[in-house]
């Protein structure tokens, strides 16, 4: 006899799908949430929560209901940094100068 369990078919990517959010994203979610709830008004979810319009019309561009993880905060780190142009024995000839 062969004992068969009762799991559905693809649940299990369905579980790796579910996404842990940080308590800022979890706010974020709520003025979404109440937004869809009251017709769209986002100058109503603004004074509900005690933001400012400009906060959340650009974490309004940033949202994908399909992708929670939208909902994150970025980093401020720019992405590319320039890199030193000077040489070794240029930074010396400056420190003789100096001194």
């Amino acid at each position: 006899m062969k004992i068969r369990y009762n799991i559905v078919k693809g649940s299990y990517q369905l579980s790796r799908l579910a996404i842990v959010l940080s308590k800022e994203a979890q706010v974020r979610l709520n003025w979404f949430d109440y937004y869809q709830n009251h017709q769209h008004n986002a100058r109503l979810t603004c004074r509900h929560f005690g933001i400012s319009p400009q906060t959340f019309y650009r974490w309004q561009k940033r949202y994908d209901p399909h992708h929670r993880k939208t909902l994150k905060t970025r980093s401020c780190r720019p992405k590319r940094v320039r890199q030193p142009t000077y040489t070794l024995a240029q930074i010396e000839a400056v420190r003789k100068v100096r001194e």
